[in-house]
């Protein structure tokens, strides 16, 4: 049997006042402003096959995950893109692996003390993570380094372990008229 057009209408408003109210309840997250590039990027990349792990809970590079962009001159933005094979590893399988990306020595957006990119789980299974990170320098007169390494660190107890990863950076000039968040 069809529905009145009554009915429908009835149902409409329902799920419009459901959608608002759901709406409200979620809280608001801070997105950043959105930047403006313009020209052809550059693009380079690195990788690497070996596996390589660390049980240090302080910020350790990963070797080799590093591109070197030094003498750039006036604006830029970069974004970069870091995926790898990944084994978290905790006695107690509560343990967190973190991944974070610094640009020019500062760390890249969105910014944050808390890179879960990866964490124990009973019995663990070898997984692919990947994370998309930028940053943006405005114009400066002279020279900059723009080196993109990557950083990882555990909890305290945790083993992290990466294999077959892939970095790949993209800069790109900041469009006239556009500003840095």
């Amino acid at each position: 049997m069809f529905a009145s057009a009554r009915s429908l209408r009835r149902a409409g408003v329902m799920a419009a006042a459901l959608s608002t109210t759901v709406a409200l309840a979620l809280p608001a997250y801070a997105a950043g402003p959105p930047i403006s590039t313009s020209g052809i990027p550059r693009t380079s990349a690195t990788w690497g096959a070996d596996r390589w792990g660390t049980n240090s809970n302080q910020w350790v590079e990963l070797p080799g995950a590093s591109i070197p962009d030094n003498g750039v001159r006036g604006s830029a933005v970069v974004v970069v893109t870091f995926n790898a094979e990944t084994h978290c590893s905790d006695p107690s399988d509560n343990g967190v692996c973190s991944v974070d990306i610094q640009v020019g020595g500062q760390q890249a957006h969105p910014r944050s003390d808390n890179y879960r990119f990866d964490t124990a789980k009973e019995g663990g299974e070898w997984e692919t993570h990947s994370t998309t990170r930028t940053a943006c320098f405005a114009y400066q007169g002279g020279r900059r380094d723009l080196t993109a390494k990557v950083l990882v660190r555990t909890s305290q107890g945790t083993r992290f372990e990466l294999q077959n990863w892939h970095l790949k950076v993209d800069r790109y000039s900041l469009r006239a008229g556009s500003t840095c968040p």
